[in-house]
């Protein structure tokens, strides 16, 4: 889901969102999207928490210098009202990236 759309459903849902910063030539951005985001546990965690949004930074620079987003890949969780509560920068595995959800998780309760 594209960034604008992505906050807004949150918002408007009350859910959490998940903002991958990435890009194309990023080759640890395609590890995460041919190995991390293919993990089943990962793919039902992030479907059950979050609104998941990705932000290519080579066509959207004005929303990563919104999030001082240098680094890719960059993964903002947002709450439900669209503040940030946590961050990771560098690839994730599947299990590194189960456990940042839910250390964002618990930062919003």
């Amino acid at each position: 889901m594209d960034y604008e759309s992505g906050v807004q459903k949150g918002i408007k849902e009350g859910k959490p969102i998940l903002v991958d910063f990435y890009a194309d030539w990023c080759g640890p951005c395609r590890m995460m999207d041919e190995i991390t985001y293919e993990n089943q546990k990962v793919i039902e965690e992030v479907t059950k928490n979050f609104i998941p949004v990705k932000v290519d930074v080579s066509e959207e620079k004005n929303i990563a210098y919104q999030y001082n987003v240098y680094s890719i890949p960059t993964i903002v969780y947002l709450d439900k009202n669209g503040n940030e509560v946590y961050r990771t920068i560098g690839y994730r595995n599947a299990s590194q990236f189960l456990q940042d959800m839910n250390e964002a998780l618990s930062r919003m309760s």
